[in-house]
């Protein structure tokens, strides 16, 4: 939590509690009325700028402030209250306060559980666009529609949210005013936006459209709604039997599903439909469930997804035929479980600490020669070469401690050098007259070396990452829960050095310290299997067609984030998908590969998954006892 532990908006004041989500220059954070102990969000905008930029941010929150208070609908996040002149500590801030939607972003439960049913995906998608038939009334356009932005509150019920790039199109009497700002998420934003033409609120159809072809499919329709993507330029002639063809290989729509999507992802606006052309479709009015069966689904979900994962885990950790050195790692976690020497309650395993070396560690306790013999010969067995070998070795340097002291301060600084080379052993040895043989060299320094993780090949990035085990974990936010969330005994540190052994040849990773975090983003091209049009006809006199295996290039781009949580004592590693849509199942693959190889060793530090408990979620529920929202009393202006 910050050092400011609360904060007055209007004539109201409010406990700050978790961060709930970071933008550009704002962060949302949960908030609790000293009065009424009512749970809300918190959008505070630092007015840090200077000069234009502090222009633009003015304008940008007028804009959403005067959007959000003309609207007042079940789907849609509410505005309480706002203060246009608040402190944050010593902080100059513009502050909103908003309904709390704490089950989690659409986004998620497409992510990690698929595609919707047809009777699902109608129900939520019945609830989005009733939010946006109240917006469009009142004359405002959304513009930024996209999964991360439709919540779900306490009852699973779907709020449209984040209205920072809302706009008032039409004044209650007046034209219409054609939008011109080129805004939004690509993958979503309508071809007039993309090309710099002017645009109307048919953008949010459009982009209305996208979510409910994913929630359908469990993949977005195209990457750009530009003429150079593949898919695109199919709806755009409107060859829709290539496009259907195209993606009915991995998915299935219904007659009205594409109907529906025909109309709402038209290339251009006349062919769009707008809302009430939406509801009047046959898709719309297809039999769904109740918002009670819904919620229920979405429940189950939840459920489905995280046994899913402990299948997975399991499965992982019985077909992988891992070497002596994890069987190693696993006694070493095994012991210090025993010993109880790792959260919860105490420190985290730390990177360095599992990086030292058993004989390095025994090495600085040595004082005589038996000493210095015991270390050396701990592991390794009397009837072989190398114990007969040594054994003759140190009958030069016998009963002579002096000596006994200096070869194992000497073996220990090779240790802690990583010198894997001879060269500084041989020296060492000879000032004692101690007659090695390069195969004996060879075996001590292997020894040496070898860890409790064992055999390390990039100590630079190991020392690199250590230090990070010492910095203090933002707490934990389970009001923005995400469905790939582990339990783990693991710091920052530890975290990265694991994530750096997956990354390597594979992409680029990013360490952003002051999140506790990692950004990974890896290049890859995506194979496909697209429908072409030959140039001969069938008996109908239709073209031919084939299918012709392809490669479009993609990226992947994932969040690795890490807290503490109070309530279990435990750290939690979470993985968010930033990336956007069209990689959502690369992604996942991508955990999966991550979480249960144990070549990339983060497997080994995952207890489990992890869910919020009732101790988590407690201040985030809002009894049906609060009755009806109250508005906030904004500070005089």
């Amino acid at each position: 939590m910050s050092a400011v532990d609360c904060i007055q908006v209007g004539n109201r004041t409010y406990d700050l509690g978790d961060i709930l989500g970071v933008g550009g220059f704002s962060e949302v954070r949960k908030g609790v009325d000293k009065e009424t102990r009512k749970r809300v969000a918190l959008k505070i905008m630092y007015q840090d700028g200077q000069g234009q930029d502090l222009k633009s941010q003015l304008f940008q929150v007028q804009q959403e402030i005067k959007a959000m208070k003309k609207l007042n609908h079940p789907n849609l996040i509410r505005l309480l209250g706002y203060d246009l002149k608040c402190k944050v500590g010593t902080r100059k801030a513009i502050v909103m306060v908003q309904q709390l939607a704490p089950k989690g972003e659409l986004f998620d439960y497409l992510m990690y559980t698929k595609k919707f049913a047809e009777n699902q995906a109608v129900a939520v998608f019945k609830q989005l666009i009733a939010g946006l038939e109240a917006m469009h009334k009142q004359g405002i356009a959304h513009r930024d529609l996209k999964p991360e932005n439709l919540l779900f509150d306490n009852q699973f019920q779907l709020k449209i949210a984040d209205f920072g790039f809302s706009k008032v199109f039409q004044k209650k009497g007046s034209h219409k005013t054609a939008m011109a700002t080129e805004l939004g998420t690509k993958g979503y934003m309508a071809p007039e936006i993309l090309t710099g033409r002017k645009y109307t609120e048919k953008a949010d159809i459009f982009a209305a459209g996208v979510i409910c072809f994913i929630m359908l499919a469990g993949f977005p329709p195209f990457q750009n709604a530009d003429s150079k993507d593949w898919w695109f330029d199919k709806i755009t002639k409107k060859k829709y039997k290539l496009f259907w063809m195209a993606h009915e290989r991995t998915a299935k729509f219904s007659p009205q599903a594409k109907d529906i999507l025909q109309k709402m992802l038209a290339a251009t606006e006349a062919d769009r439909l707008d809302v009430d052309g939406v509801k009047q479709t046959p898709f719309y009015n297809l039999p769904c469930l109740s918002k009670k069966e819904i919620a229920e689904q979405l429940k189950s979900r939840k459920y489905s997804v995280d046994q899913q994962k402990k299948e997975e885990k399991i499965a992982a950790a019985q077909q992988t035929n891992h070497g002596t050195s994890r069987d190693t790692l696993l006694e070493i976690i095994s012991r210090e479980e025993q010993n109880g020497d790792a959260m919860p309650g105490r420190n985290p395993y730390m990177l360095r600490t599992l990086l030292q070396n058993n004989m390095a560690e025994k090495l600085g306790d040595v004082q005589t020669t038996k000493d210095l013999r015991e270390t050396l010969f701990a592991s390794i067995a009397a009837d072989s070469p190398l114990f007969t070998s040594l054994s003759e070795s140190f009958k030069q340097i016998d009963d002579n401690d002096k000596a006994a002291t200096q070869i194992a301060q000497g073996l220990k600084a090779i240790a802690v050098s990583r010198d894997k080379s001879t060269k500084g052993l041989h020296q060492l040895t000879q000032g004692v007259n101690m007659n090695l043989g390069e195969k004996e060299a060879e075996e001590i320094l292997k020894k040496l070396h070898v860890t409790k993780m064992g055999e390390i090949d990039d100590w630079e990035v190991a020392e690199k990452f250590a230090p990070l085990d010492e910095k203090k974990l933002p707490l934990y936010r389970p009001a923005v829960y995400k469905a790939y969330t582990y339990k783990t005994k693991i710091g920052f540190g530890m975290l990265g050095y694991c994530v750096s052994s997956f990354i390597r040849s594979k992409g680029t990773m990013k360490v952003l310290q002051g999140k506790s975090a990692l950004q990974v983003t890896m290049a890859l091209k995506k194979k496909v299997a697209l429908p072409t049009e030959m140039d001969e006809v069938d008996a109908n006199g239709e073209k031919v067609v084939k299918f012709r295996q392809g490669k479009i290039n993609c990226k992947i781009e994932m969040l690795i984030s890490i807290f503490h949580d109070s309530v279990t004592g435990y750290n939690i590693i979470e993985f968010e998908n930033i990336g956007g849509a069209f990689t959502m199942q690369e992604f996942a693959s991508c955990i999966r590969e991550l979480t249960g190889n144990r070549t990339y060793y983060l497997s080994y530090f995952l207890e489990d998954s992890f869910n919020p408990t009732a101790a988590h979620t407690e201040d985030t529920e809002i009894p049906d006892s609060f009755g009806a929202e109250e508005e906030v009393a904004p500070a005089e202006q």
